[in-house]
């Protein structure tokens, strides 16, 4: 759709700007991108660890899971939960819905029917896992009966998504931006879960990873139990990601032990040939 800048509203309804209305879905080649991940108990004060629920697994397979885990180059994963009762006739999840990138970072989804505790082969190869939500269930408002993992083939490498009991989806700050898209970052939100009576802080920064592994951080600020803290850009976005490169927060340090953070981020992805002007 070609119009001129100065009509661009009148398009959309109620006069909306033209993010509320990609937010919406009314924008062709634009995808709204809500990202909230968790870390329950960062461990140690002055360590850094990522706001993502696989965070939970600790070191597995000899590997950190207190950082967050990419693929290097196109893997071969499989689902699989800790629950029997995960299955396509069981009373917990019986099938979910994956977001996902392929091997040449194309955004893909795919259904992904449970088998309890026996792993499930993905239909391809993977650079990234960006969403997994609970599709059906074999209860009336059921969910997962088990943490769901979406891993290395074989269960002995990395865990890429993790879905914590009953929580019905992959609680991660982290987004991995599609083949010919951009990811503008409107805001994102940090904050500490209050758990005691202690006034807790959190200092935190944003990530952005190319594909071949290089990082630069994007913010730094620090955040009180107080209450959570938005960041924005007075209509500008924060940052904008390209293609092909994850964006997600750290938690650099923490003021005590046993602290629970939690962190998202939200915008849009746009399609690169939508930013040409006139487009």
């Amino acid at each position: 759709m070609a119009v001129q800048s100065s009509h661009r509203e009148s398009h959309y309804p109620f006069e909306m700007s033209f993010l509320s209305a990609g937010a919406m879905g009314l924008v062709s080649d634009v995808t709204r991108v809500a990202t909230l991940g968790t870390n329950s108990d960062i461990t140690v004060i002055n360590v850094l660890e990522d706001v993502w629920s696989g965070s939970s697994l600790g070191i597995l397979n000899a590997i950190d899971h207190k950082i967050l885990q990419v693929p290097q180059s196109p893997d071969t994963v499989e689902v699989v939960s800790s629950s029997v009762n995960d299955t396509s006739a069981g009373t917990g999840l019986r099938t979910m819905l994956v977001s996902y990138l392929d091997s040449t970072y194309t955004a893909k989804t795919t259904v992904i029917t449970m088998n309890g505790t026996t792993p499930v082969a993905f239909p391809e190869t993977i650079m990234a896992v960006n969403a997994m939500v609970r599709l059906t269930t074999g209860t009336f408002m059921g969910t997962n009966l088990g943490n769901v993992s979406l891993r290395v083939a074989g269960g002995a490498g990395a865990t890429y998504g993790y879905m914590q009991i009953g929580t019905g989806f992959f609680k991660t700050s982290a987004y991995t931006v599609p083949l010919g898209y951009s990811l503008m970052v409107n805001s994102v939100i940090f904050g500490i879960n209050r758990t005691d009576k202690l006034e807790r802080w959190g200092r935190f920064t944003l990530p952005i990873m190319t594909a071949a592994g290089a990082v630069v951080k994007a913010l730094d600020l620090s955040v009180s139990t107080f209450g959570p803290y938005r960041q924005e850009a007075d209509g500008s976005p924060v940052v904008v990601v390209p293609e092909k490169n994850t964006v997600w927060v750290t938690c650099e340090a923490v003021s005590d032990v046993s602290t629970s953070v939690f962190a998202g981020i939200n915008g849009l992805a746009i399609k690169n040939t939508r930013l040409i002007v006139g487009n």
